[in-house]
């Protein structure tokens, strides 16, 4: 789906910020590490990972992968060291590969829309067990009410 956007996904999106404080926020809280699933070209990685977090990211269009990747290698080592990227489908995600359990995960900027009502709800229940006991899912959706008129 993402193969021919994703060149331009950074342009279309680089206004897409007002999400950021909040998962900031609750990854302070949360302490980490952090789950981004549906990663893309890494939006939320990024700034994650700059705040000092272990951020995992995970996509399944190698398209948008790449432009994290090459995103990424431009950054500093400590950023570097703090992001996991994964190319996999976030329905087939089935243990964190640290072992611990993460603390936030996210499932931003309309993601979880991606699925159908049975995909989506299987998906939530695996995600839960991807959370350490009283770690955090974030669901960013549009609010339909807003996008009609």
């Amino acid at each position: 789906m993402y193969e021919l956007l994703a060149r331009f996904y950074d342009q279309i999106h680089a206004p897409l910020t007002a999400d950021l404080p909040s998962i900031l926020q609750l990854a302070q809280e949360t302490g980490g590490p952090v789950l981004d699933l549906g990663c893309g070209t890494g939006r939320l990685l990024f700034p994650l990972a700059e705040a000092g977090f272990q951020v995992t990211g995970v996509d399944n269009s190698p398209q948008m992968l790449n432009i994290a990747g090459s995103r990424l290698a431009a950054k500093s080592e400590g950023v570097r060291e703090a992001v996991t990227l994964l190319e996999k489908d976030i329905r087939t995600l089935t243990q964190d590969p640290g072992g611990a359990g993460y603390a936030l995960s996210l499932l931003s900027y309309n993601t979880l829309m991606h699925f159908y009502e049975g995909e989506a709800k299987s998906l939530l229940r695996d995600v839960a067990r991807l959370l350490r006991p009283g770690g955090l899912l974030f669901i960013d959706m549009e609010n339909p009410f807003l996008l009609t008129a």
